[in-house]
């Protein structure tokens, strides 16, 4: 039951009841990441805030993954697409690479520049 496809994403993402946070979450991780969570993510219980729950479950599948991943100096593939994307200089990339996995994933989430500021 592959759920990789973007048809699967927005079929995954309805079939849940998933809220515009969790959707985004889940589009913003790695496509393999993406894969897992999709394939894993099973509450066996009625839970009130399933998008809540989605989040944390995806949030731990995307640390794991990170931290099996990550060499020496904290670095991963999805942190070194980010630093390119936006051209971070090399003492903003070492800063966002000392950081605790989960503060990373937060900053990569919420990070928005104001237009014009490089």
């Amino acid at each position: 039951n592959k759920r990789s496809t973007p048809h699967g994403i927005d079929a995954f993402i309805h079939h849940w009841g998933l809220d515009e946070a969790a959707a985004s979450f889940l589009g913003g991780l790695s496509a393999s990441v993406q894969q897992r969570v999709m394939e894993q993510f099973a509450p066996n219980r009625t839970v009130d805030n399933v998008s809540g729950l989605f989040i944390s479950f995806a949030r731990s599948v995307a640390q794991s993954g990170a931290s099996e991943k990550n060499n020496d100096h904290g670095e991963t593939d999805e942190l070194n697409a980010f630093v390119k994307h936006w051209g971070l200089q090399t003492q903003a990339k070492n800063l966002l690479f000392s950081l605790e996995s989960h503060v990373q994933q937060n900053v990569m989430e919420r990070f928005s520049p104001t237009a014009g500021i490089t």
